[in-house]
């Protein structure tokens, strides 16, 4: 287990004592980590790929050619999955924004 994600787990342990105080401070933990990943997400948004682990290419099990790989599109990186939510709510915003607008200016007249 990585020592962010033991942080995570007693973090949540603590959220469910009945002990105000250490309630408290789990849930100032558990705030504390999930403003530092969504900084990360904005940060790094882009992880290696698992496919071909960074490298863009696969070699082939009978030729030994190198072949390009096939998730990444040979770039070695993909979306990390928080990042595609992240971007999945942005669109929604974007949409439901454009929606309004449009029945705005329906309304006044396209003025």
């Amino acid at each position: 287990m990585t020592p962010s994600r033991l942080v995570l787990a007693i973090a949540v342990l603590c959220t469910l004592s009945d002990n105000t105080q250490v309630s408290v401070t789990g849930w100032l933990i558990l705030t504390g980590y999930a403003l530092l990943h969504f900084g990360l997400l904005l940060a790094y948004p882009f992880k290696n790929c698992r496919a071909c682990k960074g490298a863009g290419h696969h070699q082939s099990k009978f030729l030994r050619a190198y072949r390009t790989c096939h998730r990444c599109g040979g770039t070695g990186k993909t979306l990390r999955t928080g990042r595609k939510a992240l971007n999945a709510a942005t669109r929604v915003r974007r949409a439901r924004r454009a929606a309004a607008n449009h029945r705005r200016d329906q309304v006044n007249g396209g003025t």
